[in-house]
């Protein structure tokens, strides 16, 4: 947590800590008020609201009109949140530091507006606290000074000894001065007499250091200097009101992890970490940005290319202690979900060795499902997926791949991790999520958190491959043979477990794992795994396309530009943006919506391979597609080769058209909000392949 877990040792020792308001209404000789004045940070409090809750405490919160979080848009929900947990919402006063800068004139309206709008809201304020201003010291003034409840009968020398808290100040060297004439002017030269509301004439009951105790306590100034410090104290007896500043209670920076496969809701939980709990969270930062000279830079490298990355030690190097220094650039708590870090785990583990790693997981079917219709694994080069490590992996089929994958990323991380979110549970409870996090030390805010039960972000929107209960049996035995076990750690009933399990089982493990036999061999069975568990094989049938830009011939297929000049210079063709808008260039002419006679033929059943040769403005990036439209030269589909950057580029492509597809083109997409100054092309290469 966020919090110090020096907090808590004193949570324990407060015992059933009470609101300012129960305090102020109890007649009770042993009892302990617990308050909060919220100068600063609002998150921290909410956070500190929580394990209070989590405790059986409750306290006041004081909020102050004058700080920067007033100005949050989340203002209102995160008070109501505090509110929830059982805690009180008090006023913190700072009205006579704005009239006296002159910032509002109208004290009396001031008040009233702002009670109207909290209590408008459901915000329930009976009680209030005097700020102590830095201005209360320069200009002698308490905020209390405006009601005629709290006043004594000689005021000059009751705040002959206190500070702007309206507390003994000790030592005295913090006080402020009372003026004899009972009234104080502005730097406008405007004057106000002081003691002239009444709290009831707002709501209000009580002025928190105006209460009864006999003993009371403040961390002001960051520590306990002014009185004694209360977890030394015995407040078993007597009246006690303890004052806590929540910003100096922050603790060091924790870092959480959350592991999966793919398409497992790791955005989605990315986003409620971020809105609805006390850390910062973010979705697959890590391995995509760099940080050089206090600056982030985006790199996305978590696409195409990334194989290439895993085998790059040096480069791995450099992203990871990038993304470790600008995480603690920020002291707040940070969380982040990735798909990717599941395959550099030790580096992980040797460059975080204190951030906690959580394992999200979803049933395994519909992982498979869902990046299945994603097209993972489509082609027998994919560079932009993890591969398995695994004799055969070339060969095997899509569908194998896809299990295989989610077998092996599992299975690590059943293995490597100390606590595990499961993704169903996790959308569809919101107390078991509160559960788990609560668990690992993240605080979590449900009346944030309404709008993301609704909302499961990154769905497919459309399934060519059917759900599980539409496999033939066939594709049920192997998964199950592949990611059977693996399923039941994970803590799912294995469904519809067929006949052929058991068979597949033992062949399937027996050329996984030589020797190392998981399951009984059958009796009188042979299995054909080539069939099972292997594909046919892409062979090269011709070379479609190979142009050169650096030196352009007549008869060379030129590219098109939207929104972008193309000029051929001496050794390459110059794309520049004109600034209007997105912009995009079409490798093969012609128009991006429709498209009869530009681009390439496509072939059915056919797989394309290519190398883009191009540079682009440093630090910037564009999009690679490929654009596949019907007979009737309609756009029908385009798929995204990947986010492209100097790092990648020169970059190997590859896809398979649909079979309804006629032709197809390659764009290079620039979107507005970066746009590069330019893109360099220096080259295409297209080859045509066929299964054999």
């Amino acid at each position: 947590m966020s919090l110090s877990k020096r907090y808590i040792d004193y949570l324990d020792h407060f015992g059933k800590a009470v609101t300012l308001n129960e305090f102020a209404s109890s007649d009770s000789s042993n009892i302990v008020g617990l308050r909060h004045d919220i100068d600063y940070n609002i998150d921290l409090a909410m956070e500190m609201s929580f394990w209070e809750h989590e405790k059986g405490v409750q306290s006041t919160y004081y909020i102050l009109h004058t700080a920067e979080y007033w100005k949050d848009p989340k203002l209102i929900d995160k008070l109501l949140q505090i509110q929830d947990f059982g805690h009180e919402i008090g006023l913190h006063l700072n009205f006579l530091t704005e009239w006296y800068l002159g910032i509002n004139t109208d004290i009396s309206g001031n008040i009233a507006s702002i009670l109207g709008l909290l209590r408008s809201n459901g915000i329930n304020v009976t009680g209030c606290s005097a700020h102590g201003d830095p201005n209360c010291y320069q200009y002698n003034y308490n905020n209390s000074w405006l009601f005629k409840e709290l006043r004594t009968d000689h005021p000059d020398k009751y705040y002959a000894q206190r500070n702007a808290e309206g507390t003994v100040s000790k030592p005295f060297d913090k006080v402020v001065k009372y003026p004899n004439n009972h009234m104080i002017t502005n730097l406008n030269g405007h004057k106000f007499g002081l003691w002239e509301y009444r709290l009831s004439d707002f709501g209000l009951s009580y002025e928190a250091v105006h209460l009864i105790y006999d003993k009371y306590f403040s961390d002001s100034g960051g520590e306990f200097k002014r009185t004694p410090d209360p977890i030394q104290e015995d407040l078993s007896s007597g009246r006690s009101q303890v004052l806590i500043h929540p910003e100096h209670w922050k603790g060091p920076q924790n870092k959480f992890f959350f592991m999966s496969c793919a398409r497992s809701g790791s955005k989605w939980l990315a986003n409620v970490l971020d809105k609805g709990t006390s850390v910062k969270g973010v979705h697959e930062f890590t391995l995509n940005n760099r940080y050089k000279d206090n600056e982030l830079i985006k790199e996305k490298n978590t696409g195409v290319g990334f194989v290439d990355l895993l085998a790059d030690e040096n480069r791995l190097k450099d992203l990871l202690s990038d993304s470790i220094q600008y995480i603690e650039s920020n002291s707040d708590d940070y969380a982040e979900s990735n798909i990717y870090l599941e395959s550099i785990l030790p580096k992980m583990k040797l460059f975080f060795p204190d951030s906690k790693l959580i394992h999200l997981y979803r049933k395994p079917e519909n992982v498979v499902r869902s990046i299945k219709n994603r097209d993972w694994y489509e082609t027998s080069d994919d560079s932009r997926h993890p591969r398995v490590d695994i004799e055969g992996w070339d060969e095997m089929s899509q569908f194998v791949r896809c299990w295989l994958y989610v077998k092996a990323t599992n299975e690590n991380l059943l293995n490597s991790c100390e606590e595990m979110l499961g993704f169903e549970k996790m959308v569809s409870s919101i107390d078991y999520l509160t559960s788990v996090l609560t668990r690992i030390g993240i605080a979590v805010y449900p009346r944030l958190l309404d709008e993301f039960y609704n909302n499961v972000v990154n769905e497919n929107t459309s399934y060519e491959f059917p759900e599980y209960a539409n496999w033939s049996n066939k594709e049920k035995d192997v998964f199950n043979a592949i990611c059977g076990l693996t399923r039941e750690k994970l803590g799912y009933a294995n469904e519809e477990i067929l006949y052929g399990f058991q068979k597949y089982a033992y062949f399937f493990n027996k050329m996984i794992f030589g020797a190392k036999k998981q399951v009984r061999k059958p009796k009188n069975e042979t299995i054909d795994l080539r069939s099972v568990f292997t594909s046919k094989k892409w062979q090269h049938l011709e070379s479609i396309e190979d142009l050169s830009y650096n030196k352009v011939s007549e008869e060379q297929m030129l590219p098109s530009g939207t929104r972008c000049s193309i000029s051929i210079e001496p050794e390459c063709i110059k794309c520049v943006p004109d600034g209007e808008g997105h912009a995009f260039v079409l490798l093969g002419g012609g128009l991006w919506g429709k498209n009869l006679s530009n681009g390439w033929e496509s072939g059915a059943g056919m797989m394309y391979k290519g190398n883009l040769d191009a540079s682009i403005e440093e630090g910037k990036s564009f999009t690679l597609f490929v654009l596949m439209y019907g007979s009737d030269g309609k756009l029908i589909e385009k798929i995204s080769l990947g986010l492209m950057h100097n790092q990648l580029l020169p970059v190997d492509f590859s896809f398979k058209p649909r079979p309804n597809v006629s032709r197809f083109n390659l764009a290079l997409f620039m979107n507005s909000s970066a746009l590069p100054s330019f893109i360099q092309i220096n080259g295409l290469l297209l080859d045509k392949f066929q299964l054999v």
